[in-house]
């Protein structure tokens, strides 16, 4: 297989803009998700969740939301880790794709996070929407990390169709598979 492309996000964008797109997203996400379901709410006095629950949730957020990424790459019988590395300050959680993978499900496996809690946020401020603040800070935090993955997606919905990904901690390649006319030049 060749390469088709090569990039990294975070050497392309730099570490600032990526953490200011994120919170961009984040403030952007909690305004709409609120702005949505006000009327909901209006009648309801806000009530918070009991507090140690939400902070259990804000600090489950980040390993669910890789979990989400890999329960695609699982489920399609392909292999994939849950990596925590140690870092300075606080430890940095990753899926670890081990091989190349297909476009389309490198694509679900980015959009799941995304997809996947913002849904369930949405259908608990519905049933709860006494709670609705709650779930809105919630969802605006996983729509904070999925930032990256939209940043990520909008490479790969730029690749061939046949094209295969290959992701590690440096970079992530395109691949394509060589074609016969190329062979036999």
């Amino acid at each position: 297989m060749n390469c088709w492309k090569s990039f990294n996000i975070t050497k392309d964008l730099g570490s600032l803009k990526l953490t200011i797109f994120s919170i961009l997203g984040l403030i952007s996400f909690y305004i709409v998700f609120n702005l949505s379901f006000h009327r909901e709410a209006s009648h309801n006095d806000l009530s918070l969740l009991n507090v140690i629950t939400f902070i259990v949730l804000l600090m489950l957020i980040l390993p669910i939301h890789k979990l989400l990424h890999g329960a695609p790459i699982w489920l399609a019988g392909k292999k994939a880790d849950l990596v925590i590395e140690r870092n300075r300050w606080f430890p940095i959680v990753y899926c670890q794709i081990k091989g190349p993978i297909s476009k389309y499900l490198a694509i679900i496996s980015l959009g799941c996070p995304a997809i996947v809690v913002t849904f369930i946020m949405i259908l608990l401020a519905l049933i709860f929407p006494s709670q609705m603040n709650e779930y809105a800070f919630i969802g605006a935090i996983n729509f904070g990390l999925s930032v990256f993955d939209i940043l990520y997606l909008l490479h790969l919905f730029s690749a061939p169709t046949h094209a295969f990904i290959e992701d590690d901690r440096d970079c992530c390649r395109i691949l394509i598979k060589e074609s016969v006319k190329n062979k036999a030049i």
